[in-house]
């Protein structure tokens, strides 16, 4: 099996949310994904 290298580059940040990784509820939580000024529209 041959070994793959993938490079990552973040398309967005998220702003606002949980503040402490708890759990996957997201219930009454408010977040803004900015997306960043070079992702292709």
């Amino acid at each position: 099996m041959s070994e793959q290298t993938f490079t990552y580059t973040p398309v967005a940040t998220v702003v606002g949310g949980h503040t402490t990784p708890l759990d996957d509820y997201q219930g009454g939580t408010t977040a803004i994904i900015r997306l960043n000024a070079d992702f292709p529209h």
